[in-house]
């Protein structure tokens, strides 16, 4: 008996198979290369830089935090010999707390951090989702697909370069950025030696 239901169920299987692939005739189809546009976006370089300088500003304010704390405890070792015990242990438990306050820092500043990093990911995210969506629209597209979870691909139109020029052209026009500061900036590739 279960041969029999192995076969009905193997038959509804390719019945089910065949509509569902004749239910797709018409339907366009294009990819999008997101790891290349996430790599080449304007976006991605000033997430990075910005993220840069918050953890530059962390580390800089750790160190001073940390020469200050260290300064406390070198002060006190100086001293330690003319306190009494009572005061010795007060400096200690103040010492103690400086140091757990600069620990929390630290770990305060990595969250911020990662935070950070969370915010700049969501952001980009949606702005790239966003331009992916108005221009499938514009091309009359019913899906999408990211080309790097693809295993293969017939002949699908590519918006990757489209959707990267209007992500940059839409980070120009947030920044302020016109065509001619674009020329003026001196390309990576350019030999300036002649």
């Amino acid at each position: 008996m279960s041969y029999r239901v192995t076969i009905a169920a193997g038959v509804l299987l390719a019945l089910l198979a065949g509509s569902a692939v004749h239910a797709t005739e018409g339907v366009k189809i294009a990819i999008v290369d997101l790891s290349r546009v996430g790599d080449e976006c304007k976006y991605k370089a000033d997430y990075e830089e910005r993220l840069k300088e918050l953890i530059e500003r962390k580390r800089d304010e750790g160190r001073r935090l940390s020469q200050q704390v260290k300064a406390r405890f070198e002060e006190f070792e100086k001293e330690k010999l003319l306190l009494t015990d009572e005061a010795k242990a007060g400096k200690q438990r103040e010492l103690t707390a400086e140091a757990r306050k600069l620990q929390d820092f630290d770990a305060q500043a990595k969250q911020e951090v990662q935070q950070q990093g969370r915010v700049y990911s969501e952001e980009f995210s949606k702005k790239i989702k966003a331009v992916i969506k108005e221009v499938a629209a514009e091309h009359g597209l019913d899906l999408v697909f990211d080309s790097g979870v693809l295993l293969y691909q017939k002949d699908m139109p590519d918006l990757s370069d489209e959707v990267l020029t209007r992500l940059d052209e839409m980070f120009d026009e947030e920044h302020g950025v016109t065509e001619s500061d674009d020329e003026e900036a001196p390309s990576a590739d350019s030999d300036e030696g002649g």
